[in-house]
């Protein structure tokens, strides 16, 4: 594994997915009969685990309740081979659950309860930055407070961010992060943040001048679903294509897009390198299902990425 060390900061929780018919209407009960699951779920678990899995030494900073689902989760951390000194655990909240209803195997909607996620603090922040990060991954689930901390004490400490936009709102105070690495940030979060839908290339090109305008930031990535990546660097921009595999479940897809650009350009430096191989990452784990046990290592991320060359080659 690689010497260097990625920092995540994000959620934790526990997803239970089950089954129902049809959307209960108001007052209404339906039943289902077929077996729930429960799985270790939270943005910033999949985050941490596909950075982990993509070469680079993985400290994790998230909040979790002292209940049995807390305990759940340190086994899945455990077995993720995270470094887990920076796991604060709150005698005060349960760890954080999400309840996502399946209909006709499509989401017909989620509960979301945050429990300690919503605790999680510049404190532990600050913690966590003893870990002597090499880079940080973070988004936008946060309390603005703590993310507005994040992002200044990883600029004094000349810590390269990474900032996923997930968790954005409309009007969220963007300038106050003042600077970041990257920013990867997908169509719905574009708009609520720059007013812009980035459905061609001229918006796209608006969208992400809007957001480079918000912040200091070196690259702008707006992750575009099978459309692939619009990259932007304050003077060019590129379309990076996606990669050509089939799509079964896109549950953990995005955030192993982000640990393996992450740990891609951290070895490089070079951001199409990282682009590509965090595609590659994106593209496997969304044609396996499930969400963790889908989520690439280094090993078949190369793998495919070296098939996917030889199939354009002919």
């Amino acid at each position: 594994m690689n010497s260097q060390t990625i920092l995540v900061i994000g959620n934790s929780n526990i997803d239970v997915l089950l089954n129902i018919p049809s959307t209960p209407s108001n007052g209404r009960t339906v039943y289902s009969y077929e077996k729930y699951a429960e799985t270790p779920g939270g943005r910033g678990v999949y985050t941490a685990i596909a950075t982990s899995r993509a070469g680079v030494s993985t400290a994790f900073c998230t909040r979790i309740g002292a209940d049995i689902n807390g305990e759940k989760l340190k086994r899945a951390f455990f077995d993720g081979k995270l470094n887990t000194g920076y796991v604060k655990v709150d005698r005060l909240e349960q760890t954080g659950l999400d309840v996502l209803l399946l209909e006709k195997e499509s989401q017909a909607g989620r509960i979301s309860f945050p429990g300690a996620n919503a605790k999680l603090n510049s404190s532990d922040v600050e913690s966590a930055f003893n870990s002597y990060p090499d880079l940080v991954i973070t988004n936008l689930e946060a309390s603005e407070e703590t993310m507005i901390y994040t992002a200044r004490f990883a600029d004094s400490n000349e810590t390269p961010l990474l900032i996923d936009t997930v968790g954005a709102y409309r009007d969220y105070p963007l300038s106050k992060l003042e600077k970041a690495e990257i920013i990867v940030s997908g169509e719905n979060e574009t708009e609520l943040l720059t007013g812009v839908r980035p459905n061609t290339i001229e918006n796209c090109l608006r969208a992400s001048i809007s957001l480079s305008n918000a912040l200091a930031v070196k690259y702008v990535i707006l992750k575009l679903g099978e459309r692939g990546v619009y990259l932007y660097d304050g003077k060019f921009c590129d379309m990076i294509m996606a990669k050509d595999l089939p799509i079964i479940d896109e549950t953990a897809e995005h955030e192993a897009f982000l640990g393996a650009l992450g740990v891609e350009y951290l070895r490089s430096r070079n951001i199409f390198g990282a682009i590509e191989f965090a595609l590659v990452a994106s593209a496997i784990t969304a044609s396996k299902v499930g969400a963790i046990s889908s989520i690439p290592d280094e090993a078949e991320i190369r793998a495919v990425a070296r098939k996917l060359r030889e199939e354009q080659s002919f």
